[in-house]
């Protein structure tokens, strides 16, 4: 396209599924695949890296409200998350990298069924039930297929649903499982706060809790770690503050529950003309409690909320 026009980072993200769905799609031996799938993880890596708040922001808003291509925003939406988590844990980037390819790649043996559960209630039928069953398994073959050699990719995508040695701590484990477990937790927070076309999306606490919390009730390393990279309150996210204004996440802030938030609704119910933006750190504007997409029926101005930050 002309390059003089410049797109929003909403618009960058929106071009990056485009190019990641039809890359993941065009899977097979004997081209330059690899490095196609490289380049869309470099330039992913590299928006994610300069605006990290506002591409958190982009995905975990569009995740609430869309399911069109489900499969490969949901990727992009694991890898950004998990390379911010494998960052907070201090892993070498070698560890990095290979997370990042497995977690666009992990759902390639069902990326089309995935695309179409996303969209229309289809009763599972027992050939669907198969390939959901067998996509881990069957995503790493036809990576190898592709000409991904990488043994450690391989490995990660084979085992990203194993839960095996759930009960070992992270550090005994070795750097396969520890990026598969990883991979995991954040793929099941990732997934609980989209929209599906049979059910809503979950507020993104009650998705912390549920992918965050170890046995024992509290954050263990990996869940302790997706907290500090995406927030209790993600960018994109709703919530209600303590003076009964509603607004939504524009960035995370010094800590897990004290994000900024751009005020959309106010005390009495009313949108707001001029949305304000509210350091949560404030007692008066602290997070009472999160909402789920949907209960604030208003579309965010997002390029103004941003530049507010």
């Amino acid at each position: 396209g002309n390059s003089t026009v410049t797109l929003t980072l909403g618009e960058q993200w929106d071009e990056l599924v485009l190019n990641l769905d039809a890359t993941l799609r065009d899977a097979r031996p004997d081209t330059e695949w690899p490095e196609r799938l490289a380049a869309v993880h470099g330039r992913a890596r590299q928006l994610a890296q300069k605006r990290p708040d506002a591409s958190l922001y982009h995905m975990v808003y569009e995740a609430g409200l869309s399911t069109e291509r489900y499969s490969s925003r949901h990727a992009l939406m694991t890898m950004v998350m998990g390379e911010q988590a494998a960052i907070a844990l201090g892993w070498p980037q070698q560890q990095i990298d290979v997370l990042g390819i497995a977690a666009l790649t992990m759902n390639i043996a069902m990326l089309r069924l995935q695309d179409q559960l996303a969209v229309s209630a289809l009763g599972l039928d027992a050939k669907m039930r198969a390939i959901i069953d067998n996509h881990a398994e069957g995503s790493a073959r036809m990576l190898q297929a592709a000409g991904i050699a990488d043994a450690l990719t391989l490995a990660v995508v084979r085992g990203h649903h194993d839960q095996s040695d759930d009960a070992t701590p992270l550090s005994a484990l070795s750097p396969e499982r520890q990026i598969a477990r990883l991979l995991r937790r954040v793929d099941m927070f990732a997934a609980k706060i989209s929209r599906r076309s049979t059910r809503a999306p979950m507020s993104p606490v009650l998705a912390a809790r549920e992918a965050c919390l170890g046995a024992g009730g509290t954050p263990d390393e990996v869940g302790g770690a997706l907290l500090r990279a995406v927030g209790l309150y993600p960018p994109g996210s709703f919530v209600e503050l303590a003076n009964g204004e509603m607004g939504i996440v524009l960035a995370r802030g010094r800590r897990a529950n004290l994000p900024f938030v751009a005020t959309l609704i106010s005390a009495s119910g009313n949108v707001l003309g001029e949305p304000a933006l509210r350091d949560t750190l404030d007692r008066r504007y602290a997070v009472k409690n999160a909402l789920a997409p949907g209960v604030v029926k208003v579309r965010p101005p997002h390029e103004r909320l941003l530049a507010m930050r």
